[in-house]
C-alpha cells in the first residue's frame, strides 16, 4: 500500500491564490522562475519561503518574484519544505498503521488534528504498513522530527533496526508486547491486558457452558492454551482477517459444527470479522445467541447498529493517545509504561448470563 501524506504546516503563504500549470504534465518550479526573472534560486527560495523578514535583496524584487508566482500558478513542494530544518526539533509526527485495526484508530486523525491544532503544534502524519515503519521513522528523522507517536498495533520485532535510532523516541498507543522488554527507541508503550482478558474470557465461556469456542490466528493465545479445538482455530494472514468477507466464509464453514451445537461461541479479532459472521449465520436462519454467539473486538462506531448489536471489547487507544499528547503538547511526568485495560461492551450477539458478567448486573 502506498504512503498516505496527511501534512499540516502552521505558517501557510497566503499569498498563493492560484493553482493551475504551466505547461502540460509538470509544473513551474524555483529554478525556471529564477530564470525566468534572471536572479539566483536562492533568492527565489527566500522570496517564497513566506517569511519576508531580512532578506539579503529589495523589497522591489520580493514583490516581483512573488507577484510572478503568483500569475502561473506556481504551487511550493510543501514535503521538500519538510526536510531537515534544526528549527523543527519540536516538530511531532503521527504515524498511522493502515494495516491494524483501522475502523478504530481512524476517527482519531480529526482528534489528533484537532489537540494539535489547538496547542498551535507543527506536526506531520503519515501512513504506512507494519513493514514499512522503519522506513517511514527514518523519513521522519530526515525532517528531523525526534518526537514520534504511533496509532495501531506494534509488537518488539516492528522495531527491529531502530535499536541505533538514539536520537528519537517513539510513543506506542497500542503495543501488544507488554512482557517484552521495551526497544530502546520507544520512549513510552502503552499496553493492555490482552492475553489474560482472553483468558478470563475462555474461562468464563467454558464455566457457562458456551464452549466450544472458534476463533482466528489472531486470537492464537486461546488455541495455544487449549482452549480451542484444532478444527475451530482458523489460521489467516492478518491482511486477510481484517475483512468482513473473512468472517462471513469462517461462519460458513462453522456451520456444520454450529447445528451439532458443537461451537457455541465465535471470537473473532475485529469488529469487520464480527459483522461478516453475524450476517452469514442470519441467512443461514441460525439463532443469535442462541445457538450460537459472536463477540468482536475494537468497538468500533458501527457495532451497535447492526441488525444484532455486536458485543465487542473497547481498546483504551484514545485514552492512551490522550496521555501522550497531554504529555508532548503540556510537558510533565509520562512513565516508560502505560497499562489501561480492556474493557468489555455487551450487546445482543451474546447471552443474558455472559453480558450480566461483564456488566456488573
Amino acid at each position: 500500500m502506498g504512503m498516505l501524506d496527511y501534512s499540516h504546516v502552521s505558517n501557510p503563504l497566503p499569498w498563493i491564490t492560484h493553482f493551475h500549470k504551466i505547461r502540460p504534465g509538470a509544473y513551474l518550479n524555483l529554478r525556471e522562475i529564477a530564470k525566468k526573472l534572471n536572479v539566483s534560486l536562492g533568492t527565489v527560495s527566500a522570496a517564497l519561503s513566506g517569511n519576508p523578514k531580512n532578506l539579503p535583496f529589495s523589497k522591489q524584487t520580493l514583490e516581483r518574484i512573488r507577484s510572478y508566482a503568483m500569475q502561473v500558478g506556481y504551487v511550493p513542494n510543501r514535503f521538500a519544505q519538510k526536510i531537515f530544518h534544526p528549527e523543527r526539533e519540536n516538530s511531532l509526527g503521527v504515524i498511522f498503521l493502515q494495516d491494524t485495526a483501522v475502523d478504530r484508530n481512524l476517527p482519531l486523525l480529526p482528534h489528533i488534528i484537532r489537540r494539535m491544532s489547538d496547542h498551535s503544534a507543527e506536526y506531520q502524519i503519515q501512513g504506512c504498513s507494519l513493514n514499512s515503519l522503519k522506513a517511514t521513522v527514518q523519513l521522519m528523522r530526515g525532517m528531523n522530527i525526534r518526537r514520534i507517536i504511533t496509532v495501531g498495533m506494534t509488537y518488539a520485532k516492528d522495531f527491529a533496526g531502530m535499536e541505533t535510532f538514539n536520537d528519537v523516541e517513539i510513543f506506542a498507543t497500542d503495543y501488544i508486547d507488554g512482557n517484552v522488554p521495551q526497544p530502546g527507541c520507544v520512549r513510552c508503550a502503552c499496553v493492555t491486558n490482552r492475553d489474560e482478558f482472553h483468558q478470563e474470557l475462555a474461562e468464563n465461556l467454558v464455566r457457562l457452558g458456551l464452549d466450544p469456542i472458534a476463533t482466528n490466528s489472531d486470537v492464537a493465545f486461546l488455541y495455544r492454551q487449549g482452549f480451542i479445538p484444532e478444527h475451530l482455530y482458523f489460521d489467516a494472514p492478518e491482511e486477510r482477517c481484517n475483512f468482513f468477507e473473512f468472517g462471513y466464509d469462517v461462519a460458513v464453514r462453522l456451520m456444520p459444527f454450529i447445528k451439532k451445537r458443537q461451537c457455541r461461541t465465535i471470537v473473532m479479532h475485529n469488529d469487520r470479522s464480527a459483522a461478516g459472521a453475524l450476517k452469514a449465520l442470519r441467512e443461514h436462519h441460525v439463532r443469535i445467541p442462541a445457538s450460537v454467539q459472536v463477540l468482536g473486538f475494537n468497538d468500533s462506531d458501527y457495532t451497535g447498529y447492526l441488525t444484532v448489536p455486536l458485543t465487542t471489547v473497547q481498546v483504551p487507544t484514545k485514552t492512551h493517545l490522550d496521555r501522550v499528547l497531554d504529555f508532548l503538547l503540556n510537558g510533565g511526568e509520562l512513565p516508560r509504561t502505560i497499562f489501561t485495560p480492556l474493557k468489555m461492551i455487551p450487546r445482543d450477539s451474546t447471552t443474558a448470563e455472559l453480558n450480566r458478567l461483564y456488566s456488573g448486573a
